[in-house]
């Protein structure tokens, strides 16, 4: 009998520490909140009404996720001459525009200074997307074109690389 009521007193002091710890925190927090600044949030009681929001260009926002292509891109008003195209097959090539007598390397989703953004490059132009609307400026006519390729002989496919010997035919 007494190590029962032994136990018992142990316990109801081990639950009596519990309780006397949680409300220890419970005062710690209240007083670490007190001594925190208050800032008043201000609230707009107005919002603002949809006149007097911009409408979203639904024709740029098509055309830039890919949904909403022009079949015939227009020659573009930039000031920009094209004076060289770099095509890499691994999407970095490389634009030499000239801007006001100026050249300057552009690359693809660079602005150029009229505000129209290099979307894509081909062998004889170049692609601009200028708020939805997508316009090229043409390599210019003074300039020779010409394909190099480079690389190793082992990056071309082996149907493009010449047979040295062929087989003989029966």
């Amino acid at each position: 009998m007494k190590s029962l009521v032994r136990s018992h007193g142990i316990s109801c002091l081990f639950f009596a520490a519990i309780i006397g710890y949680g409300y220890y925190l419970v005062l710690s927090e209240k007083q670490i909140r007190a001594t925190l600044a208050v800032t008043p949030v201000a609230v707009n009681a107005d919002p603002p009404s949809h006149a007097a929001m911009n409408p979203i260009n639904t024709h740029a926002l098509l055309t830039s996720m890919g949904f909403l292509t022009s079949d015939k891109p227009r020659q573009s008003t930039e000031s920009a001459i094209v004076k060289g195209i770099f095509m890499a097959s691994d999407g970095t090539s490389v634009v030499l525009l000239s801007v006001a007598g100026r050249a300057q390397r552009y690359r693809l989703g660079d602005r150029l200074p009229g505000g129209s953004v290099l979307r894509k490059v081909e062998s004889g132009r170049v692609l601009l997307s200028n708020n939805g609307l997508e316009t090229f400026l043409p390599l210019s006519a003074n300039y020779p074109r010409t394909l190099v390729t480079t690389g190793a002989p082992s990056s071309v496919p082996m149907h493009l690389k010449p047979q040295t010997a062929m087989p003989p035919t029966r």
